[in-house]
Formats: C-alpha cells, sequence, structure tokens
C-alpha cells in the first residue's frame, strides 16, 4: 500500500488495529487536530491544500463532516470537535 492511501485511509479515521473499549478514532482525530494546529503557526492560517500529505485529505473531509453534522446527516463530526476547530480559527 502507498503512503498516499495509508494517509488517505488514515484522514477519515481508519482503524489499524481493531481494540476492545478504547477510543482509536478519536485518537487518530486528535493527533491530526495537532497537526493543523502546527499548520497554523507555520501557516498562519488553516487553509491547508488538499494535495499536502499529512492533512489536507482530512482537513477536505472535515469540512465535509461539518457539513453533513449541519445538514443532520451521519456525520463522525461533534459540536466538541467543531468548537476545537473553531478555537483555532478553521474556516
Amino acid at each position: 500500500m502507498t503512503h498516499e492511501r495509508i494517509d488517505m485511509l488514515n484522514s477519515i479515521g481508519f482503524v489499524w488495529v481493531a481494540t476492545s473499549g478504547s477510543k482509536p478514532k478519536n485518537d487518530v482525530w486528535m493527533s491530526k487536530f495537532e497537526m493543523l494546529k502546527e499548520y497554523k503557526k507555520e501557516h498562519g492560517d488553516c487553509l491547508v491544500p488538499l494535495s499536502d500529505p499529512h492533512i489536507g485529505s482530512w482537513v477536505h473531509v472535515q469540512r465535509g463532516q461539518y457539513k453533513y453534522f449541519k445538514q443532520e446527516k451521519k456525520s463522525s463530526m461533534t459540536q466538541e470537535r467543531i468548537d476545537m476547530l473553531n478555537s483555532i480559527g478553521f474556516v
């Protein structure tokens, strides 16, 4: 599997190891959120291009999940995540 495919799967919260009683999806989300915070420190905004190999796809997915959340469709987005993204100026 290519690194690009691995990054794409990670960006949507793919769980590589099934575990019982833990929250691996949230761990992945938090890891990507921390990477987004670092991106903002470096670039001054959260406008990550889709071509960014680390978080580009993840950022794109977050925008889509936000849209579904607001339309009251099935979404992995939560109000807590929205608040966290808003706290760093995510648009």
